[in-house]
């Protein structure tokens, strides 16, 4: 399932050959795209051992968590990023709460403020991340936090687009905690915009918050209102938290992943990409990490997704269930200086005969069973419509000047 993800060890210790024969079989039974990994700050990760991942289909997040003052040298990373970059890495993720002062050194965080301290080193790390192709991923803040959260968030998104760093702000995901926190899976759902009483550093009786698996939607709205555009969104530290309340969060939070509709809980708006749970196994628990998965207590969470997945191939096989939301998505493309009339000009008699959806971004484009591009690979790189094609969409690029779009469109 192309959004569903785990985290693996909170450390950087196994990585060895015995690690990825026992524990890539079961990452493939339980359907995962994504490993988020722990990343060593003074070496790589083995190369058998990213390549085994990619190899099977799981794409590795990796995740530098040293101190922020131990990362301003980024030329201690160049030899290990060109290196991942080789290998296929696509997506690194800089530092941990970077909100939390016990993620700083104590000289910084009161020396200077923590947000533009903290864009001072995180943006160079981020465009050398781009230099070789690689995502960088806004890391994950704690949610509230000693600088809260949202807060931390839009003064960062701002000073980037202060800073005049386009660049960044073109390839940026932003990654979110989203634990249930023992409440319900849609507590704060619609974000600020529908809990308006809610403010940094005060918890408000009158409504919600986002102090839980909808945090997303609060970030989502941050993003819209600072860069007025949307940005693709990743979900970390998913997990069971209050489970015994509920169902089976990790049950019903794989099926949202996977696009489907759950009762009295919103569909997950298009930019999440994906998500990784907490699994048992990867715990900071030092007992239980030679024990197999069967012998731990969550037994029969893991087991249910892992039915549910095997019950959702063998009906797909009989019966293919399409997950695409959008029939036909014809993508347009933008400028720094707006929308080109004359690309409306020349689709308007497709529009009229097709009746295709009209948009602009790729992450919407994603959820539509055919795409018909307008544009050539400098606005919309091939590398972007073969991940759609992978993901089973039908993709058509038409370029050219106004003329020759017109005339391909006319033939359809």
């Amino acid at each position: 399932m192309e959004r569903l993800g785990f985290h693996y060890y909170p450390d950087t210790n196994h990585y060895r050959q015995s690690d990825l024969n026992k524990w890539l079989p079961e990452l493939i039974n339980l359907g995962a795209s994504w490993l988020v990994m722990h990343a060593p700050y003074k070496r790589a990760i083995p190369e058998f051992f990213i390549k085994g991942l990619i190899k099977s289909g799981i794409n590795p997040i990796l995740q530098y968590n040293m101190k922020i003052d131990q990362s301003s040298n980024t030329d201690d990373f160049n030899v290990i990023l060109h290196a991942y970059a080789k290998w296929g890495v696509k997506n690194i993720i800089f530092f941990d709460r970077p909100n939390m002062q016990a993620s700083w050194s104590p000289s910084l965080w009161l020396k200077y403020d923590p947000v533009d301290k903290f864009l001072d080193i995180f943006a160079p790390l981020a465009k050398q991340l781009i230099s070789h192709k690689i995502t960088p991923l806004f890391p994950p803040l704690e949610p509230g936090g000693d600088y809260w959260d949202t807060a931390f968030l839009r003064s960062a998104l701002q000073g980037l687009s202060r800073r005049g760093e386009k660049d960044i702000l073109d390839k940026l995901v932003i990654t979110c905690y989203s634990s249930p926190r023992s409440k319900p899976l849609n507590w704060g759902a619609g974000g600020q915009e529908r809990w308006p009483d809610s403010r940094p550093y005060s918890k408000s009786a009158k409504g919600q918050d986002h102090f839980g698996f909808r945090i997303f939607d609060w970030y989502i709205t941050i993003v819209k209102a600072v860069l007025m555009e949307t940005k693709p969104v990743f979900l970390l530290g998913l997990n069971g938290e209050g489970y015994r309340k509920q169902s089976n969060p990790y049950l019903d939070i794989a099926k949202l992943l996977a696009y489907e509709e759950l009762k009295d809980v919103d569909p997950l708006p298009n930019e999440i990409i994906g998500g990784a749970f907490e699994l048992p196994q990867f715990t900071k628990n030092q007992e239980i990490y030679s024990k197999n998965i069967s012998t731990l207590n969550e037994e029969k969470i893991i087991k249910s997704i892992k039915e549910w997945i095997i019950e959702r191939d063998r009906s797909s096989s009989k019966e293919p269930i399409s997950t695409f939301r959008i029939k036909h998505y014809l993508l347009l493309p933008t400028y720094d200086w707006g929308i080109a009339d004359w690309h409306l000009d020349v689709i308007r008699p497709y529009v009229k005969k097709y009746k295709p959806t009209i948009g602009y971004s790729l992450i919407e484009a994603s959820h539509a069973q055919r795409v018909t591009v307008i544009g050539g690979n400098q606005l919309f790189p091939e590398e972007e419509l073969r991940k759609l094609r992978n993901n089973g969409v039908v993709v058509e690029r038409i370029e050219g000047d106004g003329t020759e779009i017109a005339t391909v469109l006319a033939k359809h």
